[in-house]
């Protein structure tokens, strides 16, 4: 029998050191940024009932849920996602709660991706829900504040991908196919698999409305791709189109014209996106960052009619982007002293150490020393590059080493 007790399970991994020390950073400029703008931060079990994942329109592929059981058999999951558990909090104890309600959260998801596909089954996720609020000054506040948490982080050279969910549930309702049909298409048109899809679609004959799907994971770019959708895919007269006009004029008086480009193709295979969705990716980083939009439809299941938006970012990404591109402001620095403790001074110079890491600012450091020598002491701070030995006594005496 094989044993693992010296490897992380498939899509895990541990962080040492400087990965942990970016993941914190970051994970803390995202929730500041969130206060500042409103948002109150909760949190939700990291396990949940299995049954929250599969109702209706909620439902979440059963092989991508960590499945386990509690002590009555019944099925829990480890959670997934953080927006629909936020519905539920909302839903249970919230309901009296002046609207809009403005909640953020930074805490990690698990997802059970297939073997080699390179992704994480764990992922640290910081990100906002914008309950109660519906229209075009909801969704601009969330968009805006999305780009504006890239540029926090330090990233500039991002782009924000918008679609709109209405847009394919229009053109699929004029194919005459079932639903697990219609699922094969949007997994299809998400993973803009070109081929797959013209095979499945190849079944359904060859008319306008088929084509117009087939051209859908196609239509990303600029502004011109809502003029070509209207024309390809005959939807001169769609609602969301004319919507994501008016979002994309707005979008470019705040400021961001050149970080915006349509997918039309984005889709979601989460059903409950009923409006404008997005994801943000960053030069280089070939995954998604960022992703959210509105969702509509989610309160209602859980017995409360309120409208919601909001986005989620990738902590673990944004920390490895930054990573890879050596951000100084983050380097990890060797400590400043060493605090040396001569026999029977132990307790005097722990003291006297709290007391001075207490004085540091946020870019010193120092160490106690566990050496029973000073010797043994300066062969540690010469092998660390650490400048300054402090040896307690009596007297307070400090060594400086070249």
């Amino acid at each position: 029998m094989k044993h693992y007790y010296k490897i992380t399970p498939e899509g895990t991994r541990d962080t040492l050191f400087k990965e942990s020390l970016y993941r914190r950073h970051y994970e803390n400029v995202l929730l500041s940024l969130f206060a500042k703008n409103g948002f109150n931060e909760v949190s939700t079990p990291g396990i949940e009932y299995y049954d929250m994942f599969t109702q209706s329109i909620l439902s979440m592929p059963q092989e991508n849920l960590y499945k386990l059981t509690d002590n009555k058999g019944r099925l829990i999951t480890m959670r997934p996602d953080c927006t629909l558990p936020i519905a539920r909090l909302v839903s249970t104890r919230m309901q009296n709660a002046y609207l809009p309600i403005r909640l953020c959260y930074a805490q990690s998801v698990y997802r059970n991706h297939p073997s080699l596909t390179g992704k994480s089954n764990e992922i640290l996720q910081a990100g906002v829900e914008l309950i109660g609020a519906n229209g075009l000054r909801a969704d601009l506040e969330i968009m805006k504040l999305a780009a504006i948490s890239f540029e926090k982080c330090g990233i500039d050279d991002f782009i924000i991908e918008i679609g709109h969910a209405d847009i394919f549930k229009e053109l699929v309702s004029r194919l005459p196919i079932r639903y697990d049909n219609i699922e094969e298409i949007k997994r299809l048109i998400e993973n803009k698999n070109y081929a797959a899809l013209s095979d499945c679609l190849d079944k359904l004959g060859d008319t306008p409305e088929v084509n117009a799907v087939r051209q859908l994971p196609r239509m990303f770019g600029g502004k011109e791709i809502l003029d070509m959708a209207c024309e390809i895919c005959h939807l001169q007269d769609s609602e969301a189109l004319k919507y994501l006009r008016k979002v994309y004029e707005s979008l470019c008086e705040l400021g961001l014209k050149d970080k915006i480009m349509f997918d039309l193709g984005l889709v979601h295979q989460n059903e409950y996106y009923s409006g404008v969705i997005f994801r943000g990716y960053v030069k280089g980083f070939g995954d998604t960052v960022l992703s959210g939009g509105r969702y509509d439809n989610v309160l209602p299941q859980f017995g409360v009619d309120m409208p919601a938006t909001g986005f989620a970012v990738n902590v673990d990404a944004v920390a490895d982007i930054n990573l890879e591109r050596n951000r100084d402001y983050l380097k990890m620095t060797d400590p400043s002293f060493l605090v040396h403790a001569m026999d029977g001074y132990q307790a005097h110079a722990l003291q006297y150490f709290h007391l001075l890491s207490k004085s540091l600012d946020d870019k010193s450091s120092c160490e106690f020393s566990t050496f029973d020598t000073v010797d043994e002491a300066k062969q540690y701070a010469i092998s660390r590059k650490i400048p300054k030995i402090i040896v307690v006594t009596d007297t307070i005496n400090t060594i400086e080493l070249d």
